[in-house]
């Protein structure tokens, strides 16, 4: 069971020095599992365009055994390698998400101004036992932070721990 101590919430040093944990490995199953429905869907949309518009689909046709395949294997690549570059980490006072594959980009929350957190599971999500946990902060129409990937015990966790840092901010 992953939940997060204290342990585990490092002090307040610049992220650039962080040491972010990786998303766990049922989230990569997740990925290429969303990827894969994709593949066969984009099949599916060739394959009724053929039956639609078979003059349409004639010039098209050439290509799909070169296009087809060299994108599938890009796009799960591409997949893997998100994956691998992802990371989050869990201070005292906020926490930070680091994503992208070429441009990284690193999201850093305080704890003290996220107003609240929703956990929502998709259908693959729960086949795996994910979920993607949301953190909203005042003034803005969606979340500021949505990490996809936390175990479902993570995510209550991690809500947990927000909830206590902010009773704890409020009572000083």
């Amino acid at each position: 069971m992953n939940t997060f101590s204290n342990e585990q919430i490092t002090e307040m040093p610049c992220y650039q020095n962080v040491a972010f944990r990786p998303l766990e490995r049922e989230a990569l199953h997740h990925r290429i599992a969303s990827a894969m429905i994709w593949l066969l869907l984009l099949a599916s949309i060739f394959a009724a365009l053929a039956y639609v518009n078979a003059e349409l689909f004639a010039h098209i046709k050439p290509y799909l055994p070169f296009a087809y395949p060299a994108y599938a294997v890009l796009y799960l690549a591409w997949q893997y390698m998100s994956y691998r570059r992802t990371g989050f980490a869990i201070r005292e006072h906020d926490i930070l998400y680091r994503r992208g594959v070429f441009w990284q980009t690193t999201t850093i929350l305080p704890f003290s101004r996220i107003q609240h957190s929703e956990i929502h599971h998709g259908p693959l999500q729960r086949l795996w036992q994910l979920s993607t946990l949301q953190l909203f902060t005042a003034g803005g129409h969606g979340a500021d932070l949505a990490i996809n990937g936390f175990t479902q015990e993570q995510s209550q966790s991690l809500r947990d721990v927000i909830g206590q840092a902010n009773r704890d901010h409020n009572q000083q």
